[in-house]
């Protein structure tokens, strides 16, 4: 609430990393592709999708290892705080 920079967006994709990570056995890093963040986040935009990755890496809450790969996809690490 108090974070300005945080919007709906941010959230609604953090929730879908949330929802990926679940999936995909709660390990502590996974993969994922960027069609499937923006489809699970209603995101339609690529370069807003970048803009709340990228905000999402600048605030902590996330690591963002970018792959070019085609098939391999994005390594994302969530960071939980205790």
């Amino acid at each position: 609430n108090k974070d300005k920079c945080i919007s709906t967006t941010h959230l609604g994709l953090y929730l879908a990393l949330l929802e990926c990570w679940n999936n995909q056995q709660c390990h502590n890093s996974f993969f994922i592709s960027r069609s499937k963040l923006m489809s699970l986040s209603k995101i339609r935009s690529t370069s807003t999708y970048h803009k709340c990755i990228k905000d999402l890496q600048e605030c902590g809450a996330i690591n963002y290892n970018p792959s070019y790969h085609p098939q391999k996809g994005t390594e994302i690490v969530l960071n939980f705080t205790s």
